[in-house]
């Protein structure tokens, strides 16, 4: 009843557990068909703070069968464009290899690998392969000297204290299950391609 339009996903893990600290996604997403409510695939063994819609919290319900589902204030009608924003914690099942933490010389790593359902384990999403998000951000706070990569191309670094934010941008239509963070001591390298003036810019 929905089709995303854009997603900005910001996490924060803790290195040496693996718990998920602090995270929040947003959704900007166009109506297909009348609603009042919502619903996203989010995994039980995550814990849902708050969800905000037009700078308010309203209800929502975390299910046994691992959804999330939300009672909008308002219906929506077709065609309308709108947006909200879920704000979530906890230690994701790790047996599941969606989202996983290791330990090797350098030290604690964390990665995920979603393909195929794999998503709601460590984010709230619509698990399906119909409705891709057409643009995508995202946010990782880590520690450092721990380095985090994502999806896209890396916008800026964002240091405040010990702590830094890793700022991805991507603006190619993705998969839920392809959207993957990784965190661990890496090692940078810049390489740089020379374009001709008739070729595209690359975003």
């Amino acid at each position: 009843n929905i089709d995303l339009v854009y997603a900005k996903l910001a996490l924060e893990p803790n290195m040496n557990t693996g718990a998920i600290v602090s995270a929040s996604v947003g959704f900007t997403f166009s109506v297909l068909t009348n609603l009042n409510a919502l619903s996203f695939d989010l995994r039980k063994e995550l814990s849902v703070d708050s969800v905000v819609y037009h700078d308010k919290k309203i209800g929502f319900l975390h299910g046994t069968n691992h959804i999330l589902n939300i009672s909008l204030p308002n219906a929506l009608p077709q065609n309308a464009l709108d947006s909200i924003r879920i704000y979530y914690h906890g230690i994701p099942n790790m047996g599941s290899r969606a989202y996983s933490r290791s330990v090797n010389a350098s030290g604690p790593n964390i990665s995920t690998l979603s393909q195929p359902y794999g998503a709601p384990y460590w984010w709230p999403c619509r698990d399906n392969l119909k409705d891709k998000i057409d643009s995508l951000d995202v946010l990782l706070t880590v520690d450092t000297p721990y380095v985090a990569v994502s999806n896209g191309v890396l916008q800026n670094i964002l240091i405040e204290g010990s702590k830094r934010t890793y700022v991805f941008k991507h603006r190619y239509p993705i998969a839920n299950y392809l959207v993957a963070v990784s965190f661990s001591k890496y090692n940078t390298n810049t390489q740089k391609a020379f374009l001709s003036s008739t070729q595209k810019d690359l975003d």
